[in-house]
Parts: structure tokens; C-alpha cells; sequence
């Protein structure tokens, strides 16, 4: 129920739910009409006016949808979620009765993206501007961009000044301790890095902070990261000292100074046995083919690895 009365409706004829003297009365023009008179200062009966008022007539669209609609559902949003972070494809589900009836089916996500994209709304916001900071809304800024200059960028400076690296281990949440930004605890830095990694979540802000995520040393490519700092060293050292690669399955890298320091503790006989068994780090394996061989390490390319990645490889390049 509202009276945001378009300009092109008219009242239908032989329609018994309009009083009969209505039918074919221009309605919406009538109503624009109210709105200009309102806007630009000109008459309107008082009568007319108080009835107006009573019925809450729209005397602006926007500024009526705001009330109405937007400014609530936001509300109500930030009272069930703890949030005002909408998901773009959210809208407020029809019979939910933990949202007012009225709302049901407003599509808040799209109108909350707009409004951070086009700027729609604006008047409203910088009306409301104390209260939507209360609830924390993100408005002259992306979500992402938000999320990430007071939750993720801070968390990884901390996790790099507890850890003294950037490898966040997938299970890592931010903890609730002082040397920990306020806004990021509870975050779920694992799960967010490994997105960075493979789903490119964040890749805007990581390209901008480019600089800043390298002194940080943080990790793009973790299997790589891997091979090149704690296993390949450690089979070059393995193999200096056994004179040869048959590491066994139990082998640790010890925590002395002949071994990387980075790889002290590595288990790595067990990483071996995966690499033959399972065909880990098969990419880096297959870059690093002659010197492998030539620290004795034996290894076979798995039949499926060659036709599914090698041979069509190889065909491409003939024909180059």
C-alpha cells in the first residue's frame, strides 16, 4: 500500500472498486500536479492538503520510498543480520514474518548497489548519515573495498607481525586479542586468502596495495611458495648429504644450520611419498625435470597427467 501514483495512471472504468464518478480520471497527473504546486511553493487547499498529509501522499518519490521502504529494510537488515553488508542479490523473502509485510519482495541488494555505485539516494544518506554510520553502511565505497581497508588489509599486518610471514594457514580466524584490529576479529583470514588465491576475490584492492602485500611477503601461489623455499631445497640438501633422493618415508628435516631454516621440521620423506603416490606439485616437478635428475631424484609422469596436460602441450607447440 502506497500512493507513489504514477503519472500515466488513470482510474479504470467498469472497475467496481473505484467509486464510479472516479472511473477515467487521470489520477497520475493529478498527483504530479500536487507534487509541483508542493515543490514550487503554489496553492493548495488546506483541506486538501490536511487530507494529504493524513494519507501520507507521496510528495516525493524518492524521499517516499526512502522512508517507506529503503531506510526500514536497511534497519531491519541491521537488526537480524548485525550488519547492513546486503549480498547484490538479496531480497527480503515474501511470508518471512521477521520482516513487515510491506517489505516483502524488495529487492534491497540491487537497490543497496546502486546506491553505492550511482550514488542514488544521496540526499537521504547524507540525511540519515549518523545513524547508517551506526549501523556501519558502506556507501561512498565498495563493500569489497570496505571489508578490505578495515578488516583484511589490517589482518594480514597483524598475522605478519605475529607470524613474521604471510602464509595464512586455511583454518586461521582472527582472534579477539588487542594486538589484533577491532573490526577484524573473528574474521576468517584463511578462508578469505585462499579465495584471494583462487577465486580472485579482493584482486582490485590486492592490485592497488601491490606494494604493500609484497613487503608483507604474502603468498599467491602457495604449492609454489612451497617448492621453491622448504621441499626443493631440502632435497638439494638431502641429497649432498645421502648422495641421493630415496628419501624415507620418516624423514624430517632436521633443525640444524646445513638445512633451510624455513624447512626445519618438514616431513619431508611423507611429502616425497605424495609426490609419487599422488602426483603433488606435478607443475613444478615438471619445470624442474633436469635438476631433479640430476640430484638423483627418479619420478614418472602418470599416464593421465601426459594426456591430459603434457602431450596436448607438446602437439601445440609443433605446430607453432
Amino acid at each position: 500500500m502506497h500512493l507513489m501514483v504514477p503519472i500515466r495512471f488513470v482510474v479504470p472504468k467498469d472497475d467496481e472498486l473505484w467509486p464510479r464518478a472516479t472511473w477515467g480520471y487521470q489520477l497520475g497527473k493529478q498527483a504530479a500536479w500536487l507534487r509541483k504546486q508542493r515543490r514550487g511553493g503554489g496553492v493548495i487547499p488546506s483541506f486538501a492538503l490536511a487530507d494529504l498529509e493524513d494519507m501520507d501522499f507521496a510528495w516525493g518519490n524518492n524521499q517516499y520510498r526512502w522512508d517507506h521502504f529503503i531506510f526500514p529494510a536497511l534497519r531491519r537488515f541491521f537488526e537480524l543480520h548485525g550488519h547492513t553488508n546486503v549480498p547484490a542479490i538479496f531480497h527480503v523473502p515474501k511470508g518471512d514474518v521477521d520482516w513487515p509485510e510491506r517489505l516483502w519482495g524488495r529487492r534491497l541488494g540491487g537497490t543497496v548497489s546502486n546506491m553505492r555505485k550511482r550514488h542514488d539516494y544521496e540526499k537521504q544518506v547524507r540525511a540519515n548519515s549518523e545513524e547508517l554510520a551506526v549501523m556501519g553502511f558502506c556507501y561512498d565505497s565498495t563493500f569489497y573495498d570496505r571489508n578490505w581497508r578495515e578488516k583484511v588489509l589490517p589482518a594480514l599486518k597483524a598475522y605478519h607481525e605475529a607470524y613474521r610471514h604471510c602464509r595464512v594457514w586455511s583454518s586461521f580466524v582472527v582472534p579477539g586479542e588487542p594486538q589484533w584490529s577491532v573490526t577484524a576479529r573473528g574474521l576468517k583470514l584463511g578462508v578469505v586468502v585462499s579465495d584471494m588465491r583462487s577465486k580472485g576475490i579482493y584482486a582490485d584492492q590486492a592490485t592497488r596495495d601491490k606494494l604493500e602485500l609484497q613487503e608483507l611477503g604474502f603468498i599467491w601461489d602457495r604449492s609454489d611458495w612451497e617448492w621453491k623455499e622448504r621441499i626443493l631445497p631440502s632435497m638439494e640438501t638431502f641429497s649432498d648429504a645421502f648422495g641421493h633422493c630415496r628419501v624415507p618415508i620418516n624423514f624430517a628435516v632436521p633443525s640444524d644450520a646445513s638445512w633451510s631454516k624455513q624447512a626445519h621440521g618438514l616431513k619431508l620423506g611423507r611429502v616425497m611419498a605424495d609426490i609419487r603416490s599422488k602426483k603433488t606439485y606435478f607443475d613444478q616437478i615438471v619445470r624442474s625435470t633436469d635438476h631433479l635428475a640430476s640430484l638423483g631424484f627418479e619420478w614418472k609422469i602418470p599416464p593421465s597427467k601426459w594426456e591430459q596436460i603434457v602431450e596436448p602441450l607438446l602437439v601445440r607447440y609443433e605446430h607453432l
